[in-house]
């Protein structure tokens, strides 16, 4: 059974924001809580996964928290290593912040994040390699996410033109606080906590694949 609040209690409460992030990063996200959901999908090739590794590099450092990537889709691969480690120079940057799984099943996954002093923030990579339901990600949101445990959770999806593909990826996509759509390499922001400024991942790679236009003149990292 849910908790019932009234008005003047609703507006007595005090959230926790996370602070210390650079302004590319809030420009985007807004002023996020510590604890959200958030999707970012795309199609192959466009930088979701750069994007993501980007900005769990932010996250960690403010949060100065553990971090859980499950790579389903890539496992302990030299492409993985070759975006973590070449790439965004994340053992230099958040050393053993960051671990990363090669699987779980989802009620291995529950069991971890159960688990008193988990990791703070848990990306899913990918949800569609996942093979979560739409009640199980419904589940971990309330459980992780809504609650006092305040968990952080990323997934990244596959693309169906511009929308999550398939139907737990859409349903996450509609309740997420955060919907980012990664294109030819810039993201594109639909936040509940404000912000919403086009993100260039690689600003080269952008221009070449959307000629000289301007995104908010938002630069990249």
């Amino acid at each position: 059974m849910g908790k019932k609040i009234g008005l003047k209690q609703l507006s007595q409460k005090i959230y926790s924001d996370v602070t210390g992030l650079p302004e590319t990063f809030t420009n985007s996200f807004g002023d996020i809580e510590d604890a959200f959901d958030c999707i970012v999908y795309g199609n192959s090739g466009n930088g979701k996964t750069n994007f993501t590794v980007a900005v769990l590099k932010d996250l960690i450092k403010a949060l100065d928290c553990k971090c859980m990537y499950i790579s389903y889709e890539e496992g302990h691969t030299k492409t993985l290593q070759k975006t973590m480690i070449e790439r965004h120079n994340m053992l230099e940057e958040v050393g053993n912040r960051l671990e990363i799984l090669d699987h779980a099943t989802y009620d291995e996954l529950v069991t971890r994040m159960e688990r008193k002093k988990s990791p703070k923030i848990w990306v899913i990579d990918s949800i569609q390699a996942s093979h979560f339901t739409e009640e199980q990600c419904a589940f971990l949101k309330q459980r992780f996410v809504m609650s006092r445990k305040k968990k952080i959770i990323i997934y990244i999806s596959w693309a169906d033109g511009k929308t999550p593909k398939g139907s737990c990826a859409k349903s996450v996509e509609y309740y997420a606080h955060i919907k980012i759509r990664v294109e030819g390499l810039v993201a594109f922001f639909k936040s509940r906590f404000g912000g919403n400024r086009n993100y260039i991942i690689y600003e080269k790679g952008a221009v070449k694949y959307w000629g000289q236009k301007v995104f908010n003149k938002h630069k990249s990292r």
